[in-house]
């Protein structure tokens, strides 16, 4: 069952790599609910993460995300944490 895509910028390039059954990932600027309406929240001071889990999990694919993230040198340091199941990328440090 193919969930709904990632409509924040922060898990966009997920959807474009393949279907996700399931997904959960931290918003920069999250809609909240506040006494009677929703307002938009800032949150880009909170570290992004992002916990997935594609619809059909090819190897390959996994091992080329491994890489790029082991071999990214910019601002952002992260780390995959796998425990067969569902993938997350978390900031380290």
């Amino acid at each position: 069952m193919s969930i709904p895509e990632i409509q924040a910028l922060e898990g966009g390039l997920l959807n474009d790599i393949s279907s996700l059954e399931w997904r959960k990932y931290q918003q920069r600027f999250p809609n909240v609910w506040r006494y009677d309406h929703f307002e938009s929240e800032d949150r880009s001071a909170f570290p992004l993460w992002v916990a997935f889990r594609f619809e059909q999990e090819s190897s390959e694919t996994i091992a080329k995300l491994k890489q790029v993230i082991e071999n990214y040198k910019g601002k952002f340091f992260g780390v995959w944490l796998s425990i067969n199941v569902n993938a997350t990328l978390a900031p380290i440090g």
